[in-house]
Order: C-alpha cells, then structure tokens, then sequence
C-alpha cells in the first residue's frame, strides 16, 4: 500500500484539488493520512466529506506544531509500505503512484524514489519542465554540490524504520534530515518522468518560514549527517550556506524591486540589458562615429607622453633614400613548421598566388637560410620560438631587411598591383588595411600603461597584422626590428630552459604572452608614425575557413 502524507495550514482552498488527484490514481491501494497543524480556514469542511472513507485517516495537532513535528507525526502514522509527501497545494499525475510502486518493486535496495515534475502557475497551468537531475557516481546527497531532488520524492517505510528517525524537535529542515538519512541506509533512484505538479504560488512556503532561520537549522541538519558518516563537517555544512546565498542572489536579481530600482539607480545599464538584442547594429554604429572621431579629430604623437616606454628609443636610421627607391614586387608568406599544409591553407596559399597580381615567396625552413642576411643573422632565440612566434619575427626581419609585401596564409580576394603603386608614389613607410575593431588591436599584451590606453583608443589610426606592404630600412621598421630583438634578449634564457613544444606555445610554462613580439610593438609603433602610413581595404584578407 502507498500513504499519501499531506500536512495542512490553512490550503483549504487547494486541499480538494489535492485529493481529487489522489482519488484519479490509476492505482487504487493507497491511503491518505492528512495532519492538521491548527488550520483556522474551511479544511475542516473538506475533511468531513471523507470522513466515512476508511481510506482517509484525519488527525489534528493540538496546537500548531510546525512542518518538522507534523512530518514526523505523518510517518508514525502511516500504514503503507510506501509513503511520500503531497503539498497540500500541488497535486500529482494520474500515473504517480502507480510508477512509484513499480519502480520501488523493482529496485529492492532503494530507500528512495523521486521523480521530475512540472511547475505550474497559480491556476496549475504547466509554465516549465524541472531538469532531470541524477547524483554522481561516488557521490551522495551529502557531498554533491548541485544536486536537488524533485518535489515528489518516495520512500519505503521498512527502510526508513532502520534509521535514528526524524527529529520531531526541530522546528525546520525536516526535508533535507529526511533525505540525509534515508540515502544513509539505501539507494536512491530518479525516475525520468513528470509526476508531481508543483504550484508556484507567493505563499508556497508554509508558515512564512524565515529563510534565514531555515538555513540555519539546515545546517545543523548536515552536520548531524557528518558526525554520522564520519565526515568534515566544516566542509559540508558551509556548503549549504554557500548554496542559500547562490539561490538569494538569484531571487533578489531576478525580483521586480530590484529591476526598479537597478533602472533607477543605472539607466544606460538597464537600457543596454533590455535593448541586447540590438547590440550588434549598436556596436557596429559606435564602431563607424569612432572611426569617424578618430579620423577626423587628428592625432598628434608626443614624445613626452611615452618617455618612459619603447617608442622613446627613437632610430638613428636615414630613411630619406629607402623613401624614393620603388618596393619589390613580392608578397612574403610564412610557413615555419615542418609539417605539412591543410588542405584549406594550400587552397589560401593559392588563392594568394592567382590573386595577388605579383610575385608569391613562400618561405619554410628549408629555404629559408638563403634569405638570412650573414652579417644580420636570426637571434639565438629563435630556435625556441613557437611556430607561431617564428613567424612573427620572421615578418619584421623581412619587411626591415628586403621590404615588399606579406600575408597570412589567408584568402585574399584583389590584387596588391595598386596597392604597391600608391606606397611607391609616396613616401610613406607601408601601407595596410585598417584594423577590424579595438578588440583586435595588441592592447591586451602592451605593459605599458599610456600605449596600452592610446592603441586601445586610437585603434582606426591601426593598420592589421596580417597583411601590409612595408618598404624595407625604415625608421618604423628599424625600431621594430630593434624592440623585438630587446624582447627576445630578456626572454633567452627563460626560452632556453621551457622551449615551445607546440605550434601555439600553450605547453611547457612557455615564456612569452601571444602578442608581445609582434602586436605589442607594432600597433604602438603604427601610433607613432600614424602620419607615415597609409590604409587601404583591398589588403584585407578573408579571416574564415584558413586553418
């Protein structure tokens, strides 16, 4: 037989509902035993309706009691072989007891069963679908940290009968003592079914319990388990304090009062969060009156402003005769590993020689030496470079020592044939696409405070890293030839001992952040000679399906 426990204070309003749920169950052996805790409602009016069906067994505190004492009484009261816990406020599926009996009768071992359920609004319209939820393997109630059980949850009376029972004295967390001490001397089973509806009403809780005093007695309830089980119960115990301020977090966001008020107090936040959907034409409309700002309010580069950083080391270089000689024809692209090509970076490396409009140099370790200058040799660090670090050094060796173009093993869809003409017809330094955004700017690895600051801002004056035309023995590229090799000094003896051991350099506590070789000196060395560079669009490549 199945015991439906109900405790009622004052649901007198849902208590027929609850019953009638009963009374529809596709299995018949069930009793139900309902403990008054002093209601002063009309549930007496709906309790003399059955008070001839022997099924109905209706008992009543002689005084308010609380949940714990009630639930307590409920189990000593019951009969069944099987008993579970029915909100005098919800009501069950048709089905429930029915596979609740089954699911107990084929597993022995299980003290309790649970089930999922729906919630459902005040007139028990279903609203959502609770997640089904499962304890780990080697994990228990007591220990797992996100594990809460689903409201109709079921236990066999013959099991219960083997613990230390309920303590009828505390006046809350009879709930998780029962749960505790249950899975103490069984199994626990979840049924991936609904069967239990749930009322989310304002007065859910009964008794206007304190939440705060609810925690506490929680806590107490886990520590007993602890002592039992021969745990911590330090660890335990204040895990359920960390989950009642998760769950207060959570409420209290989500409250009506507190969107008033975050409304109130921070307007443009409270508007960006309800206008989210818009954010990628806002975005793109702050981006463009950025671009516009930044190109049409001019820049002025201050020496003083960066006297404590890199870009003050200024090149004693005379670029005045690299400035009138044309630019080879010749577009530099990198390849630093010694395996082979994806498909997809053949294709790009195609696309590049059929597009281009010049000549195409892929350069790899095997030819590469036939590129290196002897009385400008590659630095000692090289060797312990990452392939992807190699590849940026090896972009500023070229465009310093041979100048001409590069490109990322990427698409690109125009020929360069203009581009070169435009760089050769000025005497400008080189000439890029402009950069994307500001997230694409190196500002992240900049360590200096004020560059950082001005590349994140005055990213439109930017070109990209991925492709350009440079003219070679320039002050720019001078000074940036000069800053990596500083950088790869510091950085020699930490590579020598943690040599990448990946393409990425992810591996091995190896030394040198992504961007500090290559973006970190060249986007603020693009600040400071802003007024030497040219942008141009047709540069872009395609920054999809590469790799």
């Amino acid at each position: 037989m199945f015991s439906i426990l109900i405790a009622n204070y004052n649901n007198g309003r849902h208590l027929q509902e609850s019953i009638d749920s009963v009374l529809a169950q596709t299995y018949t052996d069930w009793e139900i035993v309902i403990v008054d805790d002093g209601s002063t409602d009309d549930s007496a009016e709906i309790y003399k309706q059955y008070s001839d069906d022997k099924r109905f067994h209706i008992l009543y505190n002689e005084k308010n009691r609380g949940c714990t004492y009630t639930k307590w009484r409920l189990i000593e009261e019951c009969h069944g072989d099987v008993f579970g816990f029915l909100d005098a406020d919800d009501t069950l599926q048709p089905k429930a007891l029915e596979c609740m009996m089954k699911a107990h009768s084929e597993n022995p071992k299980a003290s309790i069963v649970s089930s999922r359920n729906y919630l459902c609004d005040e007139e028990m319209h279903v609203k959502y679908e609770s997640r089904l939820l499962h304890i780990p393997d080697g994990e228990s109630y007591l220990t797992h940290g996100d594990f809460q059980p689903e409201a109709f949850v079921t236990f066999k009376t013959s099991f219960y009968n083997k613990t230390q029972k309920l303590n009828k004295n505390n006046p809350y967390g009879d709930d998780q003592e029962l749960l505790l001490l249950m899975e103490e001397v069984g199994e626990w089973v979840v049924l991936d079914k609904f069967l239990y509806n749930y009322r989310i009403s304002d007065d859910s809780v009964s008794h206007g319990e304190d939440n705060y005093i609810c925690l506490y007695w929680n806590i107490v309830v886990y520590h007993q388990a602890c002592i039992r089980r021969g745990l911590d119960p330090d660890k335990y115990s204040y895990k359920v304090f960390q989950d009642f301020i998760k769950y207060k977090q959570d409420r209290i966001i989500g409250s009506k009062e507190y969107r008033v008020g975050n409304a109130i107090l921070h307007p443009w936040k409270f508007i960006k969060w309800h206008t989210r959907g818009l954010n990628k034409p806002l975005n793109k409309t702050k981006e463009c009156l950025r671009r516009f700002r930044y190109h049409n309010l001019p820049y002025k580069y201050k020496s003083e402003r960066y006297a404590d950083t890199f870009l003050a080391n200024n090149s004693n270089l005379d670029d005045s005769i690299s400035c009138l000689k044309p630019v080879e024809r010749v577009i530099y692209c990198f390849w630093t590993g010694t395996n082979e090509m994806s498909e997809n970076r053949k294709r790009c490396f195609e696309t590049i020689v059929q597009n281009a409009g010049v000549h195409v140099k892929l350069i790899t370790p095997e030819n590469l030496e036939e590129y290196i200058l002897p009385e400008y040799p590659l630095h000692p660090a090289f060797q312990y470079l990452s392939l992807v670090h190699k590849a940026d050094y090896l972009r500023c060796y070229f465009m310093h020592f041979h100048g001409g173009g590069y490109c990322d093993i990427k698409n690109i869809e125009q020929p360069w044939t203009d581009c070169f003409d435009r760089l050769d017809k000025s005497n400008k330094y080189l000439i890029g696409y402009p950069e994307l955004n500001a997230e694409c700017s190196a500002y992240v690895d900049v360590v200096e405070p004020e560059i950082k600051r001005d590349v994140k801002k005055r990213w439109p004056l930017l070109v990209g890293n991925c492709a350009y035309i440079c003219r070679p023995l320039t002050k720019f590229t001078d000074e940036w030839f000069s800053e990596q090799n500083k950088r790869l000094d510091f950085y020699y003896e930490s590579l020598k001992k943690h040599p990448a051991t990946d393409p990425m350099g992810q591996e091995n506590d190896y030394p040198i952040p992504w961007q500090y070789i290559l973006g970190a000196v060249f986007h603020p060395l693009c600040l400071k000679y802003h007024d030497k560079i040219i942008q141009n669009k047709r540069i872009t490549p395609i920054f999809k399906d590469y790799r």
